[in-house]
């Protein structure tokens, strides 16, 4: 009888903890939310191949448990219908405005796609710790990582973007803010060509 009991309670644990990561293989925008059963379950979110604004909304609006998203090997497509902000036009390769406001993610890796574009208030009020923003995002919008009072640090490898404001707009808003840090073009690098990480204060 222990040994039944045993093995059920594993295979209980087993099915709590492949339920709380989710490698997602995208064959199609807007794919994503017919396709996950429980979102409120998963932590650990990867999303590989084409998504849209109407899936990042899903992931924004319904994965509440969520703290880590990686989105480096994804895509983001244009997009016409209800999302983030409403009925409209949302553009390719943008992280739409809003979209991850106020949510429980913590560590997000963006996708790599050249001219990537960070919308108005995009990460806003989220638990975002830390973000290395690639040498291929073009914009950062306004008041994209406002009200984070647990980020720390913002990273930049590669050419500044343009960022409305400046980087002093996007500075937590608490009443200790953290310094935030940021580098210019990264000619160092390290063994296995990763850029070394440098924080001069802004």
């Amino acid at each position: 009888m222990p040994r039944i009991i045993t093995a059920a309670l594993a295979g209980l644990l087993a099915t709590v903890f492949s339920a709380s990561a989710l490698d997602f293989n995208s064959e199609a925008p807007g794919s994503f939310a017919s396709s996950v059963t429980e979102p409120a379950t998963v932590t650990d979110l990867r999303i590989s191949g084409p998504v849209d604004a109407s899936d990042l909304c899903f992931i924004g609006r319904t994965m509440t448990a969520l703290t880590r998203l990686d989105l480096s090997a994804a895509s983001i497509a244009s997009y016409s219908g209800e999302a983030i902000n409403g009925l409209g036009n949302y553009d390719a390769n943008t992280i739409p405005t809003g979209a991850f406001a106020g949510t429980a993610i913590s560590e997000i890796t963006l996708p790599a796609t050249p001219g990537l574009r960070i919308g108005d208030a995009a990460f806003a009020g989220s638990a975002i710790k830390e973000l290395s923003i690639p040498s291929t995002v073009a914009f950062i919008g306004q008041g994209s990582f406002s009200g984070c009072k647990t980020l720390e640090k913002l990273t930049l490898c590669g050419p500044l973007p343009q960022v409305p404001g400046g980087f002093a707009a996007q500075r937590p808003s608490c009443d200790a803010p953290r310094p935030m840090t940021h580098r210019r073009p990264c000619p160092r690098k390290a063994p296995g060509g990763r850029a070394i990480v440098v924080n001069p204060m802004i």
